[in-house]
C-alpha cells in the first residue's frame, strides 16, 4: 500500500454560515478553486490536482532560481545540456494513463521541446511548449496538459532537453487518485460500493 499526500477537504459546515477569516483565506481559495475543490454540485473531498514544484524535485545540471510568479517562489531554468533533468515522483493507485499539468516559460520565440522519460523508459515522450513572453515569469495559463502513462505506485517523470529551444519548469499537476475509475460503469446501488472499494474489484 502506498501513502499518498493529497490534499483533501474536511469540515465543510463552517464554510456554509458566511465567509472565512481571513487567516482562512487560502484555504477558501482552494475550495472554491475549479482546479482544486470546487465542483459543478459542490465541493470534491479530494483535490483535483495536486503541485510537484520543479524545485522540489531531483535537479541535475540546472539552476534553481526565484520569481515572484512562480507557483513556490522558485522554479527550475538553465535545463540546457544533454544531461540535464528535472526529475519528479508521481504516486498513481493503478495502472493507466493521467493528464499531468506543466506549467512552464519559453522565450525562444518559437515552440521549445522536452524528453520526458517515465519510470526509465528508453523511448521517450515529447513536451511542446509554445512560446511564452519572458524567461523566469510564470501564470496559470502558460500550460501544457500530456497525457502520462503509469503504474500502480510510484512513478518518475524525468524531463530533459528536448531537440529544439529550451524551456524552464515551475511546477506540475496530477493527481492520478482523482482521475482513477472509482465507480463501476454499472452500479448495483448497495451501500458496499460506497463503504468497501478495494480498487479495480468490487463486491
Amino acid at each position: 500500500m502506498t501513502r499518498t499526500t493529497w490534499r483533501e477537504a474536511m469540515g465543510f459546515v463552517p464554510w456554509a454560515f458566511g465567509l472565512p477569516d481571513p487567516e482562512y483565506s487560502v484555504a477558501w481559495k482552494q475550495l472554491t478553486d475549479p482546479q482544486r475543490f470546487a465542483g459543478a454540485f459542490g465541493p470534491y473531498t479530494l483535490e483535483r490536482a495536486h503541485d510537484f514544484e520543479a524545485e522540489q524535485a531531483t535537479v541535475n545540471r540546472a539552476n534553481i532560481r526565484t520569481a515572484s510568479s512562480a507557483s513556490n517562489g522558485q522554479y527550475v531554468g538553465q535545463i540546457d545540456f544533454s544531461d540535464s533533468h528535472v526529475t519528479l515522483t508521481v504516486n498513481a493507485p493503478g495502472a493507466g494513463t493521467y493528464p499531468v499539468n506543466i506549467y512552464y516559460a519559453n522565450a525562444t520565440g518559437a515552440t521549445s521541446t522536452h524528453n520526458l522519460f517515465v519510470n526509465g523508459a528508453t523511448t521517450p515522450m515529447t513536451v511542446s511548449y509554445p512560446a511564452t513572453g519572458a524567461w523566469g515569469s510564470f501564470s496559470n495559463s502558460q500550460v501544457v496538459t500530456i497525457q502520462v502513462p503509469m503504474k500502480a505506485g510510484a512513478n518518475t517523470l524525468k524531463f530533459m532537453k528536448g531537440t529544439t529551444g529550451f524551456a524552464e519548469l515551475d511546477r506540475i499537476t496530477a493527481n492520478p487518485y482523482f482521475d482513477y475509475q472509482a465507480y463501476p460503469a454499472t452500479q448495483n446501488f448497495d451501500d458496499t460500493n460506497c463503504c468497501h472499494w478495494n480498487g479495480p474489484s468490487w463486491p
